[in-house]
């Protein structure tokens, strides 16, 4: 089965797929990059900062 036939059951483009596996690697720990918590952590605290 293709990235694009999945992306096509799930009802999103091949590229949105792409970015979710991306995104699941490196909150893994698989691929280097800010996972999904430490951007939360980023966001909040630029909001804490600015507010």
């Amino acid at each position: 089965m293709t990235v694009e036939q999945i992306a096509k059951d799930f009802g999103v483009h091949p590229m949105t797929l792409f970015k979710w596996l991306r995104q699941a690697e490196i909150d893994e720990g698989a691929k280097p990059g800010a996972s999904r918590a430490e951007s939360a952590e980023l966001r909040e605290a630029r909001t804490a900062r600015a507010g």
